[in-house]
């Protein structure tokens, strides 16, 4: 999922921010506390690591970037990186349990929504123009939203909904049929997206040559 560009109304911003954690939420309801502590793989963090990351991150983007605020806790900045410590380390890091998690989260929520109440989203501030640092905020939590969603498919024992994925027969194809795409220059990435990879920038062209592709 990702997010959808929000306006500078704070009642949008709010709007956004609720139906990426509500998504968050969902995902995590079924599961057992005692399989959110755990590590599936040594490829995914713990649920719960990831949850707390979330709230870490919104506190630190929407919170101590935007005021004077201290950390909820000064180990955080450590646990919650996910530059310091690789995933396979995180099970072993004392990090806060289901319940901490969702606690810690709530918490950030409710704090962030009340200065989002007096935030100029107008201001020249290159994180407040345009709702830029909520955007981005909101676009993170997506993100993990597809890593929670990636580790509960690799939880084989357990029948989660939204893993459930629902297949049908494809139609029959005449395998040997091949389609010819013609060629030409097409203009990919770009330039003035602010949700954008910075792999993904700038836009520039590109002269792909025709090609037959296998139906």
């Amino acid at each position: 999922m990702t997010s959808t560009l929000i306006t500078t109304r704070p009642a949008d911003v709010a709007g956004e921010l609720h139906r990426a954690r509500e998504r968050t939420l969902a995902l995590l309801a079924p599961i057992p506390d005692p399989d959110q502590r755990r590590q599936v793989s040594e490829l995914m963090s713990p649920l719960c690591w990831d949850l707390a990351h979330i709230a870490h991150y919104e506190e630190l983007w929407l919170l101590r970037a935007l005021s004077d605020v201290a950390p909820t806790n000064d180990a955080y900045d450590d646990l919650y990186d996910a530059f310091k410590h690789p995933r396979r380390e995180r099970p072993s890091l004392p990090i806060l349990d289901p319940d901490g998690a969702r606690a810690f989260a709530a918490d950030v929520r409710a704090r962030t929504l009340d200065l989002l109440d007096r935030i100029d989203l107008h201001a020249s501030d290159p994180l407040l123009h345009d709702a830029f640092v909520y955007g981005m905020v909101i676009q993170h939590e997506h993100q993990h939203d597809e890593t929670l969603l990636a580790t509960i498919q690799l939880m084989g024992d357990f029948a989660h909904p939204a893993a459930t994925i629902a297949t049908t027969a494809p139609p029959a194809v005449d395998h040997v049929a091949t389609v010819a795409v013609p060629g030409g220059a097409y203009s990919v990435g770009t330039s003035d997206s602010p949700w954008a990879y910075d792999n993904e920038r700038p836009e520039h062209p590109v002269v792909v040559a025709p090609f037959v592709i296998d139906r």
